[in-house]
């Protein structure tokens, strides 16, 4: 059933139809640790996904051990521009972070906050609010937009198709952040020797 339904959903059929974005797919990514069509499909089905549910919570995981490995694996390469993402606070149902040096300029951060609070929903069922501080995510940014590597951009800079991830999804079943790096060397290798 689960394969029948990956062939069914295509991410550009998906995209194309506007039920899904490479903001989402960023998301997906984050709050997972891998991409597959299963981590899509929960996503999409939102409030009925078990995930989504208020008696979720991963087996063993508390919201503080979840909301640390969201923002670390999101986050984690911040201190390399001099900024970084820290947890103030956890529970269930909300959750407080703060964005610190750099970061606090960056014009990347509203894109940031997004990704991490849509990250934290969809692991933490029960989660009703996601505060930011250190950072005023409604002023407007005159600073050039960063090089951060979203989904997106990793497909326009190794020329990566939707297609191309489709194919390996079926193949592979996930695929993780590695994964898709060599697939995207290895379809970059593949154009340039034309």
């Amino acid at each position: 059933m689960a394969a029948k339904r990956a062939k069914e959903r295509t991410i550009e059929a998906l995209m194309a139809r506007r039920m899904i974005s490479f903001r989402d797919l960023d998301a997906i990514s984050v709050a997972n640790g891998y991409f597959s069509y299963e981590a899509i499909d929960d996503f999409l089905e939102g409030s009925s996904s078990e995930h989504n549910s208020p008696d979720y919570m991963p087996a063993s995981q508390d919201a503080p051990a979840i909301a640390k490995e969201i923002v670390e694996r999101i986050c984690s390469c911040q201190f390399h521009d001099g900024g970084g993402t820290s947890l103030k606070s956890a529970s269930d149902q909300e959750i407080e972070l703060e964005f610190h040096g750099a970061c606090k300029h960056c014009p990347q951060i509203r894109y940031t906050a997004d990704i991490l609070k849509m990250a934290l929903q969809h692991r933490m069922g029960r989660l009703d609010t996601v505060r930011f501080f250190g950072v005023a995510l409604d002023e407007e940014s005159t600073l050039p937009v960063n090089n951060q590597f979203t989904l997106s951009r990793f497909c326009r800079e190794y020329g990566l198709t939707l297609k191309e991830i489709d194919e390996a999804l079926e193949r592979f079943g996930r695929l993780t952040d590695r994964e898709l790096q060599l697939l995207g060397l290895r379809a970059r290798m593949r154009r340039e020797n034309r």
